[in-house]
């Protein structure tokens, strides 16, 4: 009985089988990081979009490698820190106030978010995650450029069912959703000849 006890009482023994989930180590998640500024060295003079173009192949690598894990917000929160790291080193080359404002302004930010966001005090880094940056470079603008992703892209679900449903196939696909049609007996489908009227005298 003590032994049951102690099993019982035991947080192993507790734990359902399903909270076990393949994770990305924190060690992995270091190295890229490392990686991720090595390849985006803001230094030899190239542009942004050749410096985004740089990780492409380790993202895409590093995506098929752990595209089974079972914990997606990870990959999206790297997906963001390499976005934001982008962001940081496009604002340091615009480097002064006005160029930092005619930047943002030209890109499609409000003259007062602009005037603020060039005269902030905060680092690069605080300010790559503010509005202003994610106006003037969003997601879709980097992607263009050639940004690779590592969280695993799937494809959108429909919301219909698929051809194999009878149901669908009675109904036709795209037409407003139904109750199927009553189900008749087959010797309800024989068809039989009216009998004669009857003639009063």
């Amino acid at each position: 009985m003590a032994a049951l006890r102690d099993a019982s009482a035991s947080p192993v023994a507790l734990r359902p089988k399903s909270s076990a989930r393949r994770r990305i180590a924190p060690q992995a998640i270091a190295r890229f990081k490392a990686r991720g500024r090595e390849l985006t060295r803001r230094t030899g003079g190239k542009s942004l979009a050749q410096i985004v173009k740089e990780p492409f192949t380790y993202l895409v690598g590093w995506r098929g490698y752990f595209r089974f894990c079972q914990t997606p917000s990870v990959l999206r929160r790297l997906d963001e820190w390499i976005r934001r790291r982008l962001r940081a080193i496009a604002w340091k080359r615009w480097k002064r106030r006005r160029t930092r404002v005619a930047e943002l302004r030209r890109r499609g930010v409000g003259r007062v978010l602009a005037a603020q966001t060039a005269g902030s005090p905060h680092g690069p880094w605080r300010l790559a995650a503010g509005p202003a940056l994610n106006i003037a470079l969003p997601n879709p603008f980097l992607g263009s450029l050639g940004l690779a992703s590592v969280a695993v892209q799937r494809p959108p679900q429909s919301a219909e069912p698929p051809y194999t449903d009878p149901d669908v196939r009675w109904r036709g696909r795209g037409e407003v959703a139904r109750l199927p049609p009553i189900p008749i007996a087959l010797s309800y489908c024989v068809t039989q000849r009216p009998s004669a009227p009857i003639l009063s005298a």
